[in-house]
């Protein structure tokens, strides 16, 4: 082979290895088998002294496609820009000359912005450094860029997150985003959604219209941020609502204005139209002409609220550094029904108006006005036909004057006061006059027993401080009913006093009464009076009660006697004691006697000095009476009254399940008893009797054992009666009653069984076993005694009667 055709050879055989070398290392590009290596060289080449970009299995075939498994972006001062699942259709030559590809598609995007540790503390990372990291972070202009999810944080927080975006990026002078969609979650506000253009160049941020989607509703923005100023200058419009959130208010309005100034000091001035709101299902109407806030003031003018059956107008402002506020308030109200608007409020129909208009500084420097005309309106539980309110409010004072009237009566007050701290009242006066023809509302207040009442009156003035309040006047109600008792008229008059508690001095909150309470024409089942009245004062301090009253009850009527009583009431928290109790009746009959009750888990009652006299005779002399109750039991330790002739004592046990009684009656004169009792007849005597009576739930026993001697009654005289009648295991025993007239004996004696029915009283008659009936020389008197119109004269009857 001549030495030209070897070099022939030789030259194609290099050429071709040097096309297979090629075509290799093309494969080894394009199917990544050749590792990092070519993402450290294009990372290299596109890298610079403020960042490092960094690629992590890329795979290349140069002319149309490249993918990486990620793409890492890393700042000088700590921006780190991270891209995972990343696919390019592109040529990979022309993106390292241009910065331009034809389509990216990438999983993730997580943009971690640069901590500045240089600023002091508490102030935050400006926003042209984010602008300009957010800047950096962009890498390639793009037809189109689909982002399936991002996350923006800084050191310690989420900024952003949720992010997705399908749009095209154009990077030549600064950078163009034409988004097709794009949304993101905003923490603590929720996700915003919007399509449009965005630029940003020179740290500004400008839109010719994007529109934003969130929870609230729509906006088209129009506008610019720019970074280096941190000002903001935007024109918006669009239409807002809360149908997205579970509140009972559903409003939807539409907003034309504009947001402008540096980020520390925005401005908002807003006009809103076509407003509609569904509070509770009851449907309205509002617009505002001109609603303006910035980071110090807030204030709205004309806030013009409609529904079927109010109209509602506000304006008024708010300085947040000074505090200071005005507020104008103007509803009007035809037939309205307020219970369709605030829960647990009875139905009601309301025509009328409320105006107000205040200002102040905080709760301080207060000053304004309120007035309230209503007429013919109308609630489930009272009729007005007119009401007027004027109030006003001057330096924290106030004064307030007004009147209500209905069918069912009348009210007018004035009064005037300061207000405190928190709005609180620390001084006031009132004085209030007022007359109800029906209280028949009060039955929608009682839970059970209610009273009724025909009217009811007062006429009251007062006063009041932070530390108590003084009322004093009267008032009364008319025909007043209540379970069983009855009165014509029961007034009060006096002077009532409240006092809080006062830590400091060791004074606890209590409550007084010093005046009177009258009842006339009163009446409870078999007891009545013209009148009773107490007059005294009545004292409540915590768990201590006291009292010093005065008690009179005119013509005290108790079943057949009137009396007349009086009385000195004392209490002391767990001890009552009633002085100087009085009953005086007709004839010159007079009943007295001391009480004394002491309240806790038993009940302890003393009562002295018993004493009854009528005319100049003296029924009783002295008694007394001590007990005491518990749960339903009264205990009756001692009964004792000293009349003029012999003794009398009981003691025994009373409950709703057993009546327990044992009486003696010793040398007692039976004409004490007849002036006593008011019995028509003269009686005279002298008797000794024991009595002793067990009533339970298996039946009734006891007995009766007495002595009279020399018994006169009219025209009956004897010697002397004696008695014996008992009874006890269902039986009842007349075991003698004899009467004496000059030693004759005359008598009756008897045996009864199954005479109770349980604890009744069964008829007698058909339940006689024997009966025996003897008299012996009865006289005239026995005539005289019958209900017959037979009078006789020197008449003896002697007769024996047997059963």
């Amino acid at each position: 082979m001549s030495r030209k055709h070897r070099a022939a050879v030789w030259l194609r055989m290099a050429v071709l290895g040097l096309l297979i070398l090629v075509l290799s290392l093309y494969i080894l590009l394009a199917t990544g088998f050749l590792g990092d290596v070519p993402g450290n060289i294009i990372g290299s080449i596109v890298s610079d002294d403020s960042i490092t970009i960094t690629f992590r299995g890329l795979r290349t075939d140069i002319f149309w496609n490249t993918s990486a498994d990620s793409v890492i972006v890393t700042g000088s001062e700590g921006l780190v820009v991270a891209v995972t699942g990343i696919q390019i259709d592109g040529n990979l030559l022309y993106y390292l000359l241009s910065g331009h590809v034809n389509q990216i598609l990438v999983d993730r995007l997580s943009i971690h912005l640069a901590p500045d540790q240089a600023l002091p503390y508490d102030q935050p990372t400006s926003l042209i450094s984010i602008l300009n990291d957010i800047d950096t972070g962009i890498a390639a202009s793009t037809d189109r860029l689909y982002l399936r999810y991002g996350i923006i944080t800084e050191p310690s927080s989420i900024i952003i997150d949720s992010m997705y975006l399908d749009a095209s990026i154009e990077r030549t002078f600064g950078v163009a985003l034409n988004v097709d969609s794009a949304g993101i979650y905003l923490p603590g506000f929720g996700s915003i959604y919007g399509c449009g253009l965005l630029r940003m160049d020179d740290s500004n941020v400008t839109t010719d219209g994007f529109t934003g989607i969130a929870a609230p509703g729509s906006l088209l923005i129009s506008g610019i941020l720019s970074g280096s100023g941190e000002t903001l200058d935007v024109e918006l419009s669009g239409t807002v609502g809360t149908s997205s959130y579970d509140i009972p208010v559903d409003l939807s309005v539409f907003i034309e204005g504009s947001l402008k100034g540096k980020l520390s000091d925005l401005q908002a001035e807003l006009a809103l139209t076509s407003g509609r709101a569904i509070l509770f299902g009851n449907e309205a109407s509002f617009e505002a002409d001109t609603l303006t806030a910035d980071l110090k003031n807030i204030s709205v003018r004309n806030l013009h609220l409609v529904t079927d059956d109010a109209e509602l107008n506000i304006s008024g402002g708010f300085n947040m550094e000074s505090l200071g506020w005005s507020a104008a308030l103007h509803l009007y109200m035809t037939n309205t029904d307020i219970s369709e608007y605030l829960m647990r409020v009875s139905a009601t129909g309301i025509t009328g108006s409320v105006s107000a208009v205040f200002r102040g500084t905080g709760y301080s420097s207060l000053n304004g006005t309120v007035t309230v005309d209503l007429a013919e309106s109308s609630s489930e539980i009272i009729d007005v036909s007119t009401l007027h309110i004027d109030a006003t409010l001057s330096d924290n004072s106030f004064g307030l004057d007004g009147s209500v009237g209905s069918s069912s009566g009348y009210a007018s007050f004035t009064g005037n006061g300061y207000l405190g701290p928190g709005w609180t009242p620390e001084s006031w006066t009132i004085q209030a006059d007022g007359e109800i023809g029906d209280l028949s509302f009060l039955r929608e207040f009682c839970i059970s027993g209610c009273p009724d009442i025909a009217s009811a009156y007062f006429s009251l003035s007062g006063n009041g401080t932070g530390f108590g309040m003084n009322i004093q006047g009267s008032a009364g109600v008319r025909e007043l009913e209540l379970q069983g008792m009855s009165a014509e008229r029961v007034s009060l008059d006096g002077s009532l006093n409240y006092s809080t508690r006062n830590v400091i001095a060791g004074i606890s909150s209590g409550v007084s009464f010093d005046g009177s309470i009258e009842v006339l024409d009163f009446v409870a089942e078999e007891v009545s009076a013209d009148s009773v009245s107490v007059e005294g004062t009545f004292s409540m301090a915590g768990r201590n009660l006291t009292a010093d009253a005065s008690l009179l009850i005119d013509s005290l009527r108790v079943l057949s006697d009137v009396f007349h009583t009086t009385a000195d009431i004392k209490l002391d928290t767990d001890e009552i004691r009633i002085n100087g109790l009085t009953f005086t009746g007709s004839y010159d009959r007079i009943y007295t006697a001391e009480i004394e009750v002491g309240i806790g888990d038993s009940t302890f009652f003393n009562i002295e000095e018993i004493r009854a006299t009528h005319s100049k005779l003296r029924v009783i002399t002295s008694g007394g009476l001590s007990g005491s109750a518990e749960n339903g039991t009264i205990i009756l330790d001692t009964l004792w009254l000293d009349p003029p002739v012999g003794d009398f004592a009981m003691s025994g046990i009373l409950s709703a399940e057993k009546t327990e009684i044992q009486a003696d009656i010793v040398n007692f004169d039976l004409s004490s008893f007849s002036t006593f009792s008011g019995l028509p007849a003269d009686m005279s005597g002298v008797g000794t009797f024991r009595i002793s009576y067990l009533k339970d739930t298996t039946g009734v026993q006891g007995s009766l054992t007495g002595h009279i001697s020399d018994p006169v009654y009219g025209q009956f005289r004897m010697d002397s009666i004696t008695i014996d009648v008992s009874a006890e295991n269902n039986e009842f025993n007349v075991n003698g009653i004899y009467a004496w007239h000059n030693d004759v004996r005359s008598g009756l004696q008897m045996k009864a069984r199954d005479i109770w029915a349980g604890t009744d009283t069964a008829p007698l008659f058909d339940k006689i076993q024997w009966f025996e009936l003897e008299v012996n020389n009865i006289g005239d008197w026995l005539f005289y005694i019958l209900p017959s119109p037979v009078k006789t004269m020197g008449a003896s009857v002697s007769a024996r009667i047997e059963y």
